[in-house]
C-alpha cells in the first residue's frame, strides 16, 4: 500500500473532525457527558417501564378491591329487663298516670283496697308477682225511710233520665246487676244503706313481659288473667281454648296451643334485630343469666356472644365470620406496597396512576407547543397589529389565576357527573390550553432576532411563501429551545395534575394517578399511622419530576454550553 502523504493524513483528520463536531453530534456528545441527565433519563425510562410495562404483568386489575375474613359483631336481638309492674286495661284503654301511680303505691304497700277521688280499688292477688285490679264507683245512694225507698245520685254520675230510670229498678230485681250501654252495674247492699257502683275489672298489674311468637295473634285480657292464675301453680296447666302453660324453670312460661307456640312470657323481652332471627330456651336462658350476673358475653352452642347494657335496654352481638374490605392492608406477600382506603392494590394503583400522569403530561406539553410554535411563529414572524394582538391575549392568559379556574371547572365536572374517563381528556385539554404563553413568547422572541439574518433574506427572494418561511425555516431553528423548555415543563405539569387530584379536583375513582394515590394525606390519621399508602407515590412523583428536569438541564447544556455553570 502507498504511504499516505502528510496532506492527504490531514484532510482525512480534518474530514473526520468535520464529521465528529457535526452540531448534532456536539449536542450528543455534550448531552452524555452530563451525569446528571444521564441520570435523568435512566430514572424517566424506568418509569415509564414501571408505568406501561408493569401494568401489562401486574396479576392485578386497577380497581379491583380485595377483601379479607375476619368476626364481626353484628346485632342480633335486643332485650329489656322488666323489673316493675306493667298494666294492662280491662277495655285497652290507657290508665292516668296518676291513677298509675296511685295503684303502684298500693301494690308496694301490700294493700288489698282503697278509694282515692270518689273510686273504690280493690286489689286481687293473682301470683306473686301479679294482681287484678277492680275499680267501682259509686253513682247512688239508697236509703228506706218509713218504708218509701230513696235514691240520691252523684253529681258526677252523668246519667240520663232513662239509664237513671233502668238503675232504679235494680233493688227489685233478682240479679243484682244491669249492663247499660257498656258498662257494668251493680248493687251493693250494706247495713244502713245500700248504693248503685259502676266498674268491674281494670286492669292486670304483672311483672311479666309476653313475648308473643305466633305472627298476628295477641293475648287478650280473659287470656292474660287466666295465664296469670295459672301461672301460680307453677306446673304444666291448661287454660281458655286449649292453651297449655308451661313453666321453663327460670322463671320464664310458653304458651302454646296444639304444639305450637303462641308466646313466651317472662320478665325479660326479647326482640329479634334480624329477620327472621328464632329464640331457643337456651338463648333465653343464657340471656336472663347475663343481665342477672351482668355478664358482658355468653355462648350458645358454637355461637359466641356479647350483651350490652345501655340505660336498661341490651343489646346482643352475634359473633360472625365476615368479608369486609381490607382497607388500609399491610405490605405483604401478595400486596408488596400495601392497599389503599378502598381495598385496592397500591403498587398496582401505581402502576396504572403512572399512566394517566406520564400522558396527561406529555399531551399537555404537546397541546402547549402546538398552540405556542402556531401563534408564536404569526406573531414574531407578521409582527404588526397581529403581533399586539397575539401579545395582548398572552397577558390576558397569564393573569388567569390558574388554581381558582381548575376549582371551578373541578366543580363543574362534579356537578354534571362528568365520566372519569371523559375527565382525563379534559384535564390535558385545560391544562394545555391554558399552559401555550411561555411558548408563544419564546417562539416569537427568536423568530424576531432570526426573520432578519442573511438565510431568511434569501428565502425571502426566491419567493418562498410565508407559512413555509415560518415553520420551515425559522421555527426548525427554535426547536432546540422548544425541547429543553417542554422537558422541563414535564415535571410541571406532572405537579399540576397531582395537586389537583390531591384537591379532588383531577382524576377520580375508580381511575387511578399518582396525585389521587397520595390523597390519603389528607387524613392526619393515615398520614401518620400508614405512611404505605402515600409515600411510594410521593417518591414515584418526586423522581420523575426530577428525572425531567435533568433531562431539561442537560438539554439546555448541551444546546447552549454558554449557559452552563
Amino acid at each position: 500500500m502507498t504511504p499516505t502523504s502528510n496532506e492527504e493524513r490531514l484532510s482525512l483528520d480534518d474530514e473526520r473532525r468535520v464529521k465528529v463536531l457535526s452540531p448534532s453530534a456536539l449536542v450528543f456528545r455534550r448531552f452524555i457527558r452530563n451525569k446528571l441527565a444521564i441520570f435523568g433519563t435512566v430514572i424517566i425510562v424506568l418509569m415509564f417501564l414501571f408505568a406501561f410495562f408493569g401494568g401489562l404483568v401486574t396479576p392485578y386489575d386497577e380497581s379491583r378491591v380485595f377483601y379479607i375474613q375476619t368476626d364481626v359483631m353484628k346485632e342480633f336481638a335486643y332485650a329489656t329487663k322488666q323489673g316493675d309492674y306493667r298494666p294492662f286495661t280491662y277495655d285497652g284503654k290507657e290508665l292516668p298516670p296518676s291513677e298509675v301511680g296511685r295503684i303502684l303505691a298500693a301494690l308496694s304497700k301490700d294493700t288489698t283496697a282503697f278509694s282515692a277521688d270518689g273510686t273504690d280499688y280493690t286489689v286481687n292477688r293473682l301470683s306473686e308477682s301479679s294482681y287484678e285490679i277492680f275499680a267501682e264507683k259509686t253513682v247512688a245512694t239508697i236509703r228506706v225511710i218509713g218504708g218509701n225507698t230513696e235514691m240520691q245520685w252523684k253529681s258526677d254520675a252523668n246519667l240520663t233520665d232513662e239509664q237513671k230510670e233502668k238503675l232504679s229498678l235494680l233493688p227489685t230485681t233478682g240479679s243484682g246487676f244491669v249492663s247499660i250501654d257498656g258498662k257494668m252495674y251493680s248493687l251493693k247492699t250494706g247495713a244502713k244503706s245500700s248504693s248503685i257502683v259502676v266498674g268491674g275489672p281494670l286492669a292486670i298489674f304483672t311483672k311479666l313481659q309476653y313475648n308473643v311468637v305466633k305472627d298476628g295473634f295477641e293475648p287478650d285480657y280473659n287470656l292474660r288473667l287466666q295465664f296469670e292464675q295459672a301461672r301460680g301453680a307453677k306446673a304444666v296447666t291448661t287454660i281458655g281454648d286449649g292453651f297449655v302453660v308451661t313453666p321453663d324453670g327460670d322463671g320464664g312460661y310458653f304458651v302454646s296451643k296444639d304444639g305450637e307456640e303462641y308466646f313466651f312470657a317472662s320478665d325479660m323481652t326479647l326482640k329479634a334485630a334480624i329477620p327472621g332471627a328464632v329464640f331457643s330456651d337456651e338463648f333465653r336462658d343464657k340471656v336472663s343469666f347475663a343481665i342477672d350476673t351482668k355478664s358482658s358475653e355468653f355462648t350458645v352452642g358454637e355461637d359466641n356472644y356479647s350483651i350490652a347494657d345501655f340505660n336498661g335496654q341490651f343489646t346482643i352481638s352475634l359473633s360472625q365470620s365476615s368479608s369486609i374490605v381490607n382497607v388500609y392492608g399491610s405490605p405483604s406477600k401478595e400486596h408488596p406496597l400495601g392497599t389503599d382506603m378502598n381495598g385496592m392494590d397500591i403498587l398496582t394503583r401505581l402502576m396504572f396512576g403512572g399512566r394517566v400522569s406520564l400522558m396527561i403530561g406529555f399531551v399537555a406539553i404537546i397541546i402547549e407547543n402546538l398552540i405556542g410554535i402556531i401563534l408564536g411563529g404569526i406573531s414574531g414572524f407578521f409582527g404588526g397589529f397581529l403581533d399586539m394582538l397575539i401579545m395582548r391575549a398572552v397577558d390576558v392568559f397569564n393573569c388567569i389565576p390558574m388554581i381558582p379556574l381548575y376549582i371551578i371547572i373541578g366543580t363543574t365536572m362534579d356537578a354534571y357527573k362528568i365520566d372519569p374517563h371523559l375527565r382525563i381528556y379534559v384535564l390535558m385539554l385545560i391544562i394545555g390550553v391554558f399552559g401555550w404563553p411561555s411558548t408563544a413568547r419564546l417562539v416569537r422572541g427568536q423568530i424576531l432576532s432570526l426573520r432578519e439574518q442573511e438565510f431568511m433574506v434569501a428565502a425571502e427572494a426566491c419567493g418562498i411563501r410565508p407559512s413555509k418561511r415560518i415553520f420551515r425555516h425559522l421555527v426548525p431553528n427554535v426547536i432546540p429551545q422548544l425541547i429543553v423548555l417542554a422537558t422541563m415543563g414535564l415535571g410541571g405539569i406532572i405537579l399540576a395534575e397531582s395537586t389537583l387530584s390531591f384537591l379532588g379536583l383531577g382524576v377520580r375513582y375508580p381511575m387511578a394517578s399518582w396525585g389521587s394515590t397520595i390523597s390519603a394525606v389528607n387524613n392526619l390519621h393515615v398520614m401518620t399511622e400508614y405512611l404505605f399508602a402515600w409515600i411510594p407515590a410521593g417518591f414515584c412523583i418526586l423522581i420523575t419530576v426530577l428525572g425531567f428536569n435533568f433531562v431539561g438541564d442537560g438539554l439546555r447544556d448541551a444546546f447552549d454550553p454558554k449557559m452552563k455553570r
